[in-house]
This record gives C-alpha cells, structure tokens and sequence, in this order.
C-alpha cells in the first residue's frame, strides 16, 4: 500500500520488483494464503481479492473501528476498538461470527497453513496462540519468554520477525519455533530505521523511515 492508498503488487521476487495495481482507496492490507485482504473504514466493509488478478469481493465486516488486520486465508482476526477479534476469512450463510479473543493485543499476525498464529500486546511484548481456538470459541493467548519487545511483527509459518523497540532494528527467529527448548533470536539485521515489515519465502520485505521497500534474506543462524 503505497502513500496514496493505492494497492501495489507483485508475484515475482526477480529485483526490481515489477507492480501492477490492484486499485485503490482502502486503507488496511493483510495477505494470507491466496487472498488479498483490505479493509474499507468508510463503507466498514472487508474486500477480498484472489492473488491471481480478479475483481475483489465485497463482504461486510461489522466492525468498527478497526485498526488492524491479519489473515491466513482460511480466517481473520481484526483489531476493532479495544479487542482483537478472529473469525472465518469468507462469510457463512451472509455473516461471519466474529470471537473476542482478548482486549490486551495491538496487532495480529497469520501464516497460510500454520497452526499457531502470534499477537503484540499493549505493552509490547509477543504472544502466540493456536488458530484452532477461532473455531471452538476459546482462543488462549501466552506470552513468548524471552522474546524482546517489538513496534511491529511479522510471521510466515516457519519464523517471527519484528521491528525491536527502542531501536528499530530487526530480528528473528532462527530455532524451531514447535521445539519446547527457548526460542533463540538472530542478531539485528543491517539499519536500523525500519518502519514496517513482511515475511515471504524466506525473504523479508522491510520499508524504512524514508518509505523505501528493502528486500532481506531472513538469518539462518
């Protein structure tokens, strides 16, 4: 999503990247497993759009405000005034139940095909939590020891990543995050001006303070 709220992008990782755009005016963007979702804060309403090129779909989001959103393609969680709500990506029989999952989380965020998804809280601090408590109602969220406090996170099924704070700089995962052993962290990453961050096939995609997009193989050890 660029300065003007239009939605850019790519499937190729070949440098430089070559977008095209897939419109504009929504002003929230999560990406998981095959769909591009964005959130509309005037209509309120969610827009699905495949990855392959197609005309998105408008669903109704019953949720205002909301602030942030992160999908695995399969379900949705959203940051809505002072909780953070999870539920099914596409509507069932024309609504989505939406489960209050806690009041104390900042953002979300959500891998295709992983069973555990991970949350920011109020004070900063990396939580996780299985995405199979969207679907029985209980979704029990523990926080990750040792982990250090984070502005931004990022998770693509195999490592967290997120901007530290103070600071700026980014670190990640480098263990086994399903080992029952701590989970160990790579030094910081080069610069330390970052503002936000994405994971995708090993690669971090970073934009620093002056809004340019960084493309970063993810630390191995």
């Amino acid at each position: 999503m660029d300065g003007n709220n239009q939605l850019d992008c790519t499937t190729s990782q070949t440098l430089p990247l070559q977008l095209s755009s897939r419109g504009s005016g929504k002003t929230l963007l999560a990406v998981g497993g095959d769909w591009i979702v964005q959130y509309d804060v005037g209509p309120k309403d969610f827009y699905l759009q495949s990855i392959s090129l197609s005309q998105p779909i408008k669903e109704k989001a019953d949720l205002n405000p909301v602030s942030q959103i992160s999908t695995d393609g399969t379900y949705i969680c959203a940051k809505s005034g002072t909780s953070v709500k999870c539920g099914p990506l596409r509507l069932q029989n024309g609504n989505r139940v939406w489960k209050t999952t806690t009041s104390n989380l900042l953002s979300t965020a959500m891998a295709a095909n992983s069973a555990t998804m991970y949350g920011l809280s109020s004070q900063n601090n990396l939580h996780r939590a299985t995405v199979a408590g969207i679907t029985n109602g209980t979704v029990s969220w523990l926080q990750v020891t040792g982990a250090p406090k984070f502005s931004k996170i990022a998770y693509d099924g195999k490592r967290v990543c997120g901007i530290k704070t103070p600071g700026n700089s980014i670190v990640c995962t480098i263990s086994d995050l399903a080992s029952q052993t701590p989970t160990t962290w790579s030094s910081p990453l080069p610069e330390n001006s970052w503002s936000s961050l994405a994971l995708s096939n090993n690669q971090i995609y970073a934009v620093t303070s002056a809004s340019v997009v960084k493309r970063i193989a993810a630390p191995i050890q």
